[in-house]
C-alpha cells in the first residue's frame, strides 16, 4: 500500500469520517475489526451480513416471533436474572416445571449489567438493532393483554418493542393477537383490547 493510501486509512480510522465497506480487508468507518462490527455484521457470526439497505429493498421479508422475553427480566447481571434462576432450571418457580425439565432451555442472549433508569427500553432497542442487522424485517408481537396486572409487565414490554421499532426506524412490529390465550377472556376483556 502506498504512503498515501496508508495516511487516508489512518485518517479514516482515527477521524471516522469514512463509511465501513464491511468488505475492503480495512478496518474503516465504523467498524470494531477487520470489516465487522459497527454497521458492519457482528464479529461473532461466521459470515458477512448483506447490508441493511440491501436486505430491505427485496420485495419479500422476513419476520421472526416475538413472544414476551425481552433480553433481561432485569437490570442486573444475566448470571442471577429470572431467567437464569427461574426459568431454565426445572426447580424454577416453585417446581411448576420440573415435570419437563424448564421452561426453557436457552434464554436470548445475556448483557453486562445496566445502570440506566430506561434499562428496559434500551434493552429493547437493543434487541430491534441486533434483529436489523441480522436481516429481520420485522417482529410479530405476540399479544393477550393490554394489562400490567399480574403478568409480569407485558404490556410495558409490548410498548418498548414498539416504541424502540419507531427509535431504530424500518423495522415492522405487526401485533398477533394470540386467541389461544384470549378465548379465556371475558367478552369485555377482548372488545376492549
Amino acid at each position: 500500500m502506498n504512503l498515501l493510501a496508508t495516511l487516508l486509512v489512518v485518517w479514516c480510522v482515527f477521524v471516522a469520517l469514512c463509511a465501513a465497506t464491511c468488505s475492503d480487508g480495512v478496518r474503516d468507518g465504523d467498524e470494531v475489526k477487520v470489516d465487522c462490527g459497527g454497521s458492519c455484521s457482528p464479529c461473532e457470526w461466521p459470515f458477512n451480513a448483506v447490508s441493511r439497505a440491501t436486505l430491505r429493498s427485496y420485495p419479500r421479508k422476513v419476520y421472526a416471533h416475538w413472544h414476551y422475553y425481552p433480553i433481561a427480566m432485569s437490570k442486573g447481571n444475566a448470571t442471577a436474572d429470572y431467567f437464569q434462576t427461574q426459568y431454565i432450571p426445572p426447580t424454577g418457580e416453585n417446581n411448576k416445571h420440573i415435570a419437563y425439565g424448564g421452561m426453557m432451555r436457552e434464554r436470548p442472549l445475556p448483557r453486562q449489567a445496566r445502570t440506566e433508569t430506561n434499562w428496559q427500553a434500551l434493552d429493547a432497542e437493543a434487541d430491534i438493532r441486533l434483529a436489523a442487522q441480522m436481516g429481520l424485517d420485522g417482529y410479530y408481537l405476540n399479544m393477550w393483554t393490554m394489562s400490567d396486572t399480574n403478568n409480569g409487565g407485558l404490556w410495558t414490554r409490548w410498548v418498548n418493542v414498539v416504541d424502540a421499532a419507531a427509535r431504530v426506524g424500518s423495522f415492522d412490529i405487526v401485533p398477533n393477537m394470540d386467541l389461544s390465550i384470549m378465548e379465556s377472556m371475558s367478552d369485555l376483556d377482548a372488545t376492549n383490547l
